[in-house]
């Protein structure tokens, strides 16, 4: 750790964030606590970005994001409509496994980026003068990635100055918000139910009945649909939620508490 991040003042605003994380009643109220500190640490503004993969429906609702006042709600729209989340290249990378942390310019400096991933951040710096970027990943699991960037409109030499100083503090505080997020059902509900919503009632009775362990032949007696239908909509089932088996199916289920949302 930089002799830096252990400085009495950011000792102290590090304790202050987890005492008015520990406060908050959910998880937009986490993420305004987030915001604030971030922009006490010398970040002008802040995307979180948590992704459920493995999912048909995604293509129809895409990411979940927070975003602070001082991240351009123009270029985050212009994100979405362009749909750039298919040519950004911290998600490629958290896709296969780098959790390393993403400074995008230097990533384009030492030409790492193809032609389209170097759309993504050109787009950001001469449309929507976003000077400097920086990319935490945070998840990447089976069904999951999240991550945050932060942004700057500091100039390259100040910037450095700046992670050098406060990359630590800023590190933790993300992970805090995230792993307190994670486990928070009111953020599973935003993640997943536009997803769920695109079950029918049929589906959503079969994935209950999955969900509970009890062999199929017995869902006729239960619910009235036949063991033979059953099985097809579970074959549709395990295709909507990218899982193979009844065994992935239940862990999902279970991690993110999809039965409290359907």
């Amino acid at each position: 750790m930089n002799s830096a991040d252990t400085s009495p003042a950011l000792k102290l605003m590090l304790a202050d964030f987890i005492l008015n994380l520990e406060s908050a009643n959910d998880v937009s109220s986490s993420f305004d606590i987030l915001a604030k500190a971030s922009e006490q640490l010398g970040f002008q503004g802040l995307v979180y970005t948590s992704i459920a993969t493995g999912l048909e429906p995604l293509t129809t609702s895409g990411p979940l994001f927070f975003r602070s006042d001082g991240f351009s709600e123009a270029f985050l729209t212009h994100y979405q409509q362009a749909d750039f989340a298919s040519q950004d290249f911290t998600i490629k990378r958290i896709m296969n496994d780098d959790l390393g942390l993403m400074n995008w310019w230097q990533e384009e400096q030492k030409g790492r980026l193809t032609d389209y991933e170097r759309q993504v951040i050109d787009v950001a710096r001469h449309e929507y003068s976003i000077e400097n970027g920086l990319s935490i990943p945070l998840l990447k699991n089976d069904h999951q990635i999240a991550g945050c960037s932060v942004v700057s409109q500091d100039k390259g030499v100040v910037f450095g100055l700046l992670l050098e100083e406060r990359l630590t503090t800023l590190k933790v505080m993300l992970r805090l918000f995230h792993d307190r997020s994670y486990a928070n059902i009111d953020f599973q509900k935003q993640l997943y139910l536009p997803l769920l919503k695109q079950l029918n009632p049929t589906e959503r009775t079969v994935l209950r009945f999955l969900a509970s362990g009890l062999p199929l032949k017995s869902i006729e007696a239960v619910s009235g649909i036949s063991p033979s239908y059953a099985g097809n909509v579970r074959t549709v089932l395990f295709r909507k939620l990218g899982v193979k088996n009844v065994s992935e199916l239940a862990y999902i289920v279970g991690l993110h508490r999809i039965l409290d949302l359907i």
